[in-house]
Parts: structure tokens; sequence; C-alpha cells
């Protein structure tokens, strides 16, 4: 008779059970274990047997020099199937797609971003994430299937005993256990079907095994140590079926009553001698067994029921920490504030005893109060910047996983140009003075100086500088979140660099085999779809065009316009704006000397390679205001509407892009009395369109056309005259200064751009980029 080390698992059992915290590299070397176990066929419908999960734990304890078993792997392959179900759910969904050249999943509009985040918070963390292991991900935890003898049987299902691993194990404790995964799990053990080893013999029939029931999260150690029992015989069985031999009953009694947690257990008469009916009975076999752990299943059950009015461990509101020694005592549903995903929500998740010992966390315990107290009040305490660098608040709510509640919290108020003012100055180390600049929606800023790029995050902490191979960079957009295009009016070509590794992506020239005077084109404007992306060129002999290329190729897919020539309504396009509303593009070019301003509006439909609708200024008689060409245009995406600033009144006006006529612009009257004297005899106009509101900058001089508030909190952005007076209809908008008079003094507003809740300006000459921003106190009312 062959005896079995009982003594030796039952050692083994005190060492499972302990929190594991998985690093990205940890995850990654699973996924890549585990798909190369699906191709090696140890994954039958959906379910890894337990030869892979058994080499899977092995590759990760090699690398990382842990001590995993197997359940701690299939809790984890738990959460990452929740996961990869939210971005197979997403990329379901029309407007959604892969990106196998990005990696990542990409969608046709911002809009339809933001609405399916708002029905689906959990895909918030895929926008402009990179998922660089998509195709094992798709073999783990998709359909694949390696072919394999035993892969489907006659009937298309299973034998009757094979268990589901990932599903149905009964080692999971709750419904909510892949929630908390990361830090833990009790180990359980599953033996490998004989019929995957013998290639020869038909499969043999088992027994079918009863499921265990899920429980709830707050079980104690006795209920852990009854799954323990329900382990060990369930190893026993699967050892006894493979060598054919018998099992020692009283070693095996005597094994399970020493196993640790199960004091308890012998103080309740009925376990144990439901226990010691069923562990003595005669000389154990395989169909015993199988009984043996249905009854064991049954008291389990009873166990659950009774722990329910016995076990002192319960689950309190109240939980204490010990951060760097520190103690500190807050309340479950704080913790949990900080996001499902977050370590302390895994924390607070976990059972514990009313007289157990704080969690200890090796951390810093003064920051940790300050994110305690984000938690509790969603701001932070207006000491904690004085105390401590937005760099450290940072990394330890990272650590945390609570960034996006520090990031709500030090965001700036929403943007109101009349309530604006300059909070900072961004300015790089070297080369300070900006050639562009692009913000983003987040408020974080690339500032292109001297030939390199440096970039700033949300917080407008200096991240890194990019060395670029242009001495001058005159263009830049953020085509991919990590990835810009830029170009230089000294230098040909488009070029894409990866701003986050540092690395040239590649780049675009503007050229034709049948056309000799298209050569060393130069790049004016840049814009951007999900797609495409749309560049002006311009060719030292006047040849200039505007030029359509795919994302995912890098190349020139066709051409929207080629033209040639000096005169104004020929020059290149100075300005390129995408409409994520319509699909159009919005190019413009202003002109001036000696003899004033000229220039031309055009929109282009992409997809059928035509011009909707243009204009020319200074234009013909029949416009209403013949003589006053405008100094500069651009396009408010969210209520499409087109404004342009004209160069000698200084009037504003704006026109409907879904009702475009041969003369359809509305000229803005303002009424506030300091503020009627528009005539401007300047050199410099810049025209900027942000958050329902129009920036115009006027040689040093910041002002903003804003509409009124209503009770409901909605901006009227305009009152019309009745429509009988038709040219004479004039639109209502308040005009106020944003800077003060020695702000304006700063030098010459060279660009205007918003991102986030903030307002960026750069002057000629002047080194940095101003922030602006409004005020977190003040609270300025338009008054009529």
């Amino acid at each position: 008779m062959d005896h079995y080390d009982l003594q030796a698992q039952r050692r083994e059992m005190k060492h499972k059970g302990r929190n594991v915290v998985w690093s990205i590299a940890m995850d990654k070397c699973l996924i890549e274990a585990l798909a190369i176990q699906a191709k090696n066929g140890n994954k039958i419908d959906k379910c890894f047997n337990e030869n892979a999960y058994s080499a899977a734990c092995i590759a990760v304890n090699s690398r990382f020099n842990l001590n995993l078993n197997n359940q701690k792997v299939v809790n984890r392959l738990k959460t990452i199937k929740k996961r990869y179900k939210v971005m197979r759910d997403m990329l379901s969904q029309d407007g959604f797609r892969w990106n196998p050249n990005t990696k990542m999943v990409e969608c046709d509009s911002e809009d339809l971003w933001k609405r399916y985040i708002a029905a689906h918070p959990d895909a918030r963390g895929f926008r402009g994430k990179q998922i660089e292991m998509y195709d094992e991900l798709k073999i783990v935890c998709g359909n694949y299937q390696a072919p394999s003898r035993w892969a489907k049987m006659k009937d298309g299902s299973h034998p009757t005993g094979y268990k589901n691993f990932e599903e149905d194990s009964a080692s999971f404790m709750s419904p909510s256990s892949e929630e908390v995964s990361d830090t833990d799990g009790t180990e359980s053990y599953t033996g490998t079907p004989e019929y995957l080893q013998d290639n020869n013999q038909d499969p043999p029939l088992v027994e079918p095994v009863r499921q265990l029931p899920k429980r709830p999260r707050d079980s104690d150690a006795l209920q852990e140590a009854m799954f323990a029992v329900a382990s060990s015989i369930r190893r026993l069985a699967d050892a006894m079926e493979r060598s054919k031999t018998t099992v020692n009953s009283s070693e095996l009694l005597q094994a399970v009553m020493e196993i640790d947690g199960l004091e308890e257990a012998k103080q309740m008469p009925f376990f144990f001698l439901e226990a010691k009916e069923f562990l003595l009975v005669c000389t154990l076999g395989i169909r015993d067994l199988v009984l043996l752990m249905n009854e064991l299943s049954l008291l389990v059950d009873e166990l659950s029921m009774a722990d329910q009015n016995s076990n002192p461990t319960l689950t309190y509101d109240r939980i204490k920490l010990n951060v760097g020694g520190k103690l500190f005592e807050t309340t479950v549903s704080t913790l949990q504030s900080g996001g499902p995903d977050s370590l302390l929500a895994a924390l607070s998740n976990r059972p514990f005893h009313r007289d157990s010992n704080p969690i200890f966390i090796d951390r810093d315990p003064e920051i940790f109060s300050v994110l305690l107290s984000l938690l509790r009040s969603n701001r932070l305490p207006s000491a904690a910047l004085r105390r401590f660098s937005i760099q450290e608040l940072t990394d330890e709510a990272l650590f945390y996983g609570v960034e996006s509640r520090l990031r709500s919290a030090s965001s700036p108020s929403p943007l109101s140009g009349i309530d604006a003012s300059i909070v900072d100055t961004v300015r790089p180390a070297a080369d300070a003075v900006p050639s562009t600049f692009s913000a983003a929606e987040d408020g974080s800023l690339w500032i292109a100086h001297g030939g390199q790029i440096s970039l700033y995050d949300s917080y407008l902490s200096y991240s890194t500088a990019v060395r670029t191979h242009l001495d001058d960079i005159t263009s830049i957009c953020r085509v991919w979140p990590d990835i810009a295009a830029i170009g230089s009016e000294s230098s040909s070509g488009l070029h894409f660099y990866n701003l986050s590794s540092g690395h040239y992506t590649g780049s675009v020239h503007w050229t034709d085999p049948s056309d000799p005077r298209l050569y060393k084109a130069r790049v004016s404007a840049v814009a951007h779809s999900p797609d495409l992306v749309f560049a002006a060129f311009d060719c030292p002999h006047k040849e200039n065009g505007v030029i359509v290329i795919d994302k995912s190729t890098l190349q020139v897919s066709s051409e929207l316009t080629r033209q040639s020539g000096t005169a104004a309504k020929n020059t290149v396009a100075g300005k390129l704006r995408w409409l994520p509303a319509t699909g159009l593009v919005i190019g413009s070019a202003v002109t001036s000397g000696a003899f004033g301003y000229s220039g031309y509006i055009r929109i282009w439909d992409p997809r059928s390679k035509t011009i909707v609708w243009e204009t020319n200024e200074p234009g013909s008689g029949r416009s209403s205001r013949f003589g006053d060409p405008f100094a500069d245009v651009d396009v408010d995406i969210d209520d499409l509407t087109l404004f342009k600033i004209c160069s000698k009144s200084g009037d504003l006006a704006m026109a409907d892009l879904r009702s475009l006529g041969e003369d359809p612009w509305v000229y803005i009257t303002d009424t506030n009395p300091s503020m009627r004297d528009t005539s401007y005899a300047g050199n410099s106009v810049v025209l900027h369109c942000y958050k329902r509101q129009v920036f115009v900058g006027k040689d040093g001089g910041l002002e903003v056309w804003s509409g009124e508030k209503g009770l409901n909190g909605t901006v009227n952005s305009s009152r019309q005259i009745p429509e009988s007076q038709n040219q004479s209809q004039e639109v209502f908008l308040r005009r106020n200064y944003v800077d003060k008079v020695e702000d304006a003094e700063r030098g010459i507003i060279k660009r205007i751009e918003g991102g986030g809740e903030r307002l960026f300006v750069s002057r000629e000459d002047m080194e940095g980029i101003e922030v602006w921003e409004s005020s977190h106190y003040s609270g300025a009312v338009s008054v009529s």
C-alpha cells in the first residue's frame, strides 16, 4: 500500500493565502505563459487545465523569485478577463476599432468617447492607452482553441468530471473575488484529467462532483480550513486514480484534524462526529472519496450558517491602517471612495478581526494624511501644496491608486475669460523662447523651442524633453496621445516623433514625379482626425496644397487641393481645423501688407475631395463690410460657428456653419459703453475660440467675447434682432478685457490656445508660455 506524505501537505497549507500585489511585469509574464500553454493545447473550451496553471505559476515564481500557488494565478486571470471583457464590449460597438499599428482602441469622435465613458466608466482606462499584448490577450481570454485530440468530444461536450477552473472552482470565495484577487485568494487543487495524458485510451468516466456554493467574503479561518480539507481530499482522489491504491483512513483523519484553523471545529460536536463517520468508513476508494467530498460540501454550508451567529470575525465600518508607523482610523466607505481598482479599496475589502493588528503600509504618513483628507472632503487641504510638491503628491497618489481623485481636486475652476488671470509662466530650461506649442484636453502642454520639445503634464510639472533633427519647429499637432506631428518653415517634410520614448517614428514628404516644381515642401499647418492627418505644404516656387495622410500607414492618401501663384486667394493655408461633428476641414490664409489685409476661408470635404464653401476678402462690393477684411479666423467646434475679426474696425463677426451663403456674416454689437471704441490700427491680431468663448489678442492686449449666463446656468451666446432687418441683423455678446494694462505691456501676443480649464498665451521674443486660469474664490457676475 502506498502512503502519502499528508503531514508535508498540511505544512504546505500554512503558506497558502498570502497577499500578492501584481505588477505590470508579472501580468505580462503570466499572459505570455498562458498564451504558450493555450497554443500547446492546454486550453479547452475557454478553460485552462491544471498543467497550464502550474506552468504559468512556475514561470512567474522563477522570474520574480516568488512562491505563488495555482489559485493566485486563477484569481489573477479572472481579473484580467474582466478587464478584457470591458475592452471587447467596447470594440463591439459602432465607432470603435482596434488599431494594430498604434496598439490602441480608437474612436470616430471625441463626443462618442465621452458618451460611452459616461455610460461605461470602466472603459475610461482604455482611452489613449497602448495595449502591447492584445494578441496574447485574445488567445488567453478569447475563444482561441488549439487543435487537440480531446479538445472536442464526439458530442461536443467534456467528460462528466471535467471542471472549469476559472468559473466553477470551489476555491473562489465569493462572487467578488475577482475584484480583489490582486491581494487575496486561496489555493485549490483540481488534478489533471487522465485522458489528457494518455493518447491511446478513451478517457475514463469520473463521477460528477458537487459544486460548492459561493459564500460571503467575511469567511473566517475555520471556513478556509474546510475548503483546504476539500482541496486535500480532491488531491488524494486524483493521486489514487493515477496509482490505483487506497488511503489509510486513520492517517487521513489525523492529518485533517491537525490542519491549522480547526481548533474551533474540534469544539463543535456535530462537525467532529460527521467527519469521523465519513473518514473512518471502510477502506476508501474513488467513489467513496467522491461521496465524502459531497458530504464535506454540506458541512461547509452548515458551518457558514452557524458562522453568521457565532463567528467573531465580522466586517466593521471602521478600519485602522498603520502608515509608516503612524496609526490612522477611518471608515471603509472613505477608502472605497478612491475607486474599485485602488489599493485602499482592496485593503478595505479584506476580512479582519476586531482585535487584529492594523494593516501596515511602508509609506510617508504625512502625505497619506493629505490623501486621506482628500478622500473625505474631495478637496486638498490648504497647506498641502505649501508642504509638498505636486510631484510628491502625485507619486503617492499613484501608489494608492487615487491619482484621478487628486487630479480632479487640483484641477482649475471652469475657465471664464472675464475672471481669468495669469497664475504661472512655464519656461523651458534652455532656449526658453517658444516657437510654437500644443495644449491637450487634460491641461498638459508641449512646448517647441530651439528644435526640441519639452513636455509638461496636467499639473504643469516638467516631464522630459525630446531633441528633434529640426532646428526650428513652427507647427506641432498631437496626432496620438504620445505622438506629435511637427513641421518647420525652414525644413521640408512632416515628421512624427514618439515623445514618450523620444524616438523618431517617420516622415511624410509632398512630392509628385510628374511635377518637378514639388520639392522641399515645407509645412505651414497641421490638423488631424481619428484616422487621418491633414497638412498644408508650401514649396519654394509657391506651389502649395493640403494633403491627406493615412494614420495607419503614414502615407499620403490624397490631396484636398493644389494651387500655385502669389495671389492672396492662392497662398498656403496658415490654419487647419477638422470638425468632428461634420467631418469637414476648414482652412484659412491671411496676408498683410502696405494695402491692408487679404485672405480666404475654404471648407473641404475629405470624403469627396471637393470644396464645400469658400469666401475671399476684401471680396466684392456686395459684401456688407466691403473694405474691412478679416485679420484672423477661427471656428467654435462646439457650436459649429465661424468667427472672424475685422482688420480695420476691430469688430467680431460670426457665421453659422450649418447655413452658409454668399454673405453669412452677422456682426456682433458691444453694448458696453466703455468698450464701444473698437477701432484698431495695430499690426498683430490673434483669434481663438475655446469653451464657447472668443479670445482676441490685439498687439499685447487680451480680450474675450462671451455670452450671458442664464438662470439655468446655460450660456446665451447671442440675441438676434428680428429677421426683417436682414443685413443689419446683429448679435449681442459681452466684450471684456482679460488682462491688465501691465499685462499688455509684456509683448505682442503670438499664439493663443486652450487646454483643459486653462488658456495658454505666447508672446513674441518672450520666454515661456503664460498660463491663465479662473480664480477659485472670486465670483464675477455679468450685469446687464
